[in-house]
């Protein structure tokens, strides 16, 4: 069973990059490390694995939505407090309901 938790409290923008490709903007660059990100289709949200549980982390744009699966990863990148930026890639799919 999947938990999912959404507290409101993760903010993150979900934009197209310098090369067309998704992205995700963190505020908290905890959620960088994300196991994967899910995207749920019927309340159009993306979802970040993290500790074992699938957090809220935003709504998904839709005028975004044609570029959703173009690539099997997205993108994740947050400001870190010591060393600038950080980012990582993360596998993307759709969650079953």
């Amino acid at each position: 069973m999947i938990h999912i938790i959404d507290d409101g409290g993760i903010t993150a923008d979900v934009l197209l990059n310098a090369d067309g490709r998704l992205a995700i903007a963190f505020d908290d660059p905890s959620y960088v490390l994300a196991d994967a990100i899910r995207f749920h289709p019927v309340h159009l949200a993306l979802y970040a694995s993290v500790h074992g549980g699938l957090h809220k982390i935003a709504d998904f744009p839709e005028d975004l939505l044609p570029h959703l699966f173009n690539n099997a990863e997205i993108l994740l990148a947050a400001e870190h407090y010591q060393s600038g930026a950080i980012e990582m890639m993360a596998p993307l799919s759709a969650l079953q309901h």
